[in-house]
């Protein structure tokens, strides 16, 4: 850990090795056991724990994958020496919806997708809430596109995106941007980002349409899902729903004009064969504006 200034930098591969060294000398008994060497014993079981400490703290402990912060810090480093590549933003559409059926069905899809793009072959791989943050150093953004592209849409055909325990198909969006210095990071991150946003927006819009051309039966409950998706309803949008909604539908769902969000409860209520159908509607939504 380097102290520049007032501010600290932790040196995640030099602690690593610095464990990883340490603890094999604690295991081969290299630094002998007893009353006058406890303490160098102690010292270098202190070193292992804080080092691991240090590795794990930069990492999502769903997926094993660093943070994002973490990743733009090391992108960061790489361009400042010297490397060009290719930054990417995934983002896994639907991970609030995958929670409905439940939270280990939310945590098994993000660990698939993590395992997928592992696959391809990241300098950096990173994940936090539903985006996943990938660069690729010394390509182009045309090279890029083409063997990505091809590497998603061949796990969507072969069925590798499938979350297990439902079998819910997991849905994914992404975009990247070709990137040569430090300085400009922040700004391609805030675009990619920008543009993932504007595809959640024109998505739910369709879903939306989809959910008004179903059965008037199936309509309030899809549309506990839809505001369940949307990162945050409009005021006065959940409250004009519950005065829509008949009491039967209230008091069965729990669901009231006072909070702008459909609690729990009240999704795990919802059928599962509404739960497919809605990621359905995601997925043809997708499909529809070719990103899919």
């Amino acid at each position: 850990m380097a102290d520049k200034g007032n501010e600290l930098e932790t040196d995640v591969p030099t602690a690593q090795k610095a464990a990883q060294i340490t603890d094999k000398l604690i295991s081969d008994r290299k630094v002998r056991r007893g009353r006058k060497n406890q303490f160098a014993e102690d010292v270098g079981k202190t070193v292992v724990d804080t080092a691991r400490e240090m590795i794990e703290a930069n990492k999502d402990s769903v997926t094993g994958l660093l943070l994002n912060t973490v990743v733009r810090k090391n992108v960061a480093e790489r361009l400042q020496q010297g490397q060009h590549g290719m930054m990417v933003i995934l983002d896994m559409v639907g991970l609030k919806h995958l929670n409905t059926f439940s939270h280990p069905a939310g945590d098994s899809g993000l660990r698939t997708v993590a395992s997928s793009l592992n696959e391809f072959g990241f300098s950096e791989l990173g994940r936090k809430g539903d985006e996943f943050y990938g660069f690729v150093s010394n390509m182009s953004e045309f090279e890029f596109r083409l063997k990505f592209g091809e590497f998603i849409s061949i796990r969507h055909a072969t069925d590798r995106l499938i979350e297990p325990m439902t079998g819910t198909h997991l849905l994914t969006y992404w975009d990247c941007g070709h990137i040569e210095a430090a300085k400009d990071l922040d700004g391609l991150v805030d675009r990619l980002d920008g543009r993932v946003e504007e595809v959640k927006g024109k998505v739910a819009s369709r879903v939306l349409q989809m959910i008004d051309s179903q059965p008037q039966d199936q309509r309030p409950e899809l549309m506990m899902l839809y505001f369940n998706q949307k990162v945050r309803a409009k005021p006065g949008e959940i409250a004009q729903f519950a005065n829509n909604l008949d009491e039967r539908l209230r008091q069965q769902y729990g669901i009231n004009g006072r909070r702008n969000v459909i609690n729990e409860e009240s999704l795990e209520k919802i059928s599962e064969d509404l739960k497919h159908k809605f990621n359905e509607f995601q997925e043809k939504a997708l499909r529809e504006l070719k990103l899919l």
